[in-house]
């Protein structure tokens, strides 16, 4: 019995060590991963600003009456998030095949 247990314990720390092991490699795979499609996004958001100053004033300012025209923020915003969204799964595949 006492063998049968001994047995059972190595074959338990064995197991346990394997787990962490795995959880460990999920963990450094998930960092990763989350950090590239982090940087992806910035160099996105990045290129979007460079398109949103080719865009026409009548689009990208705010005329006011008595001030000087300002940019329109919620728009430069949709502009960004837009050009984000659709282009970043494409920026993926591009980076996958890297």
């Amino acid at each position: 019995m006492k063998e049968m247990m001994a047995g059972f314990q190595q074959q338990l720390a064995t197991v346990t060590k394997e787990n962490h092991a795995l959880k460990e490699a999920s963990r450094s795979q998930y960092t990763t991963d989350f950090l590239t499609v982090h940087r992806l996004k910035i160099k996105l958001r990045e290129e979007a600003e460079a398109l949103w100053q080719l865009e026409p004033e009548e689009k990208r300012l705010i005329k006011r009456w008595f001030r000087k025209s300002e940019e329109n923020h919620m728009e430069k915003d949709r502009f960004i998030h837009h050009f984000v969204d659709s282009n970043l799964e494409k920026s993926l595949k591009i980076k996958e095949n890297d």
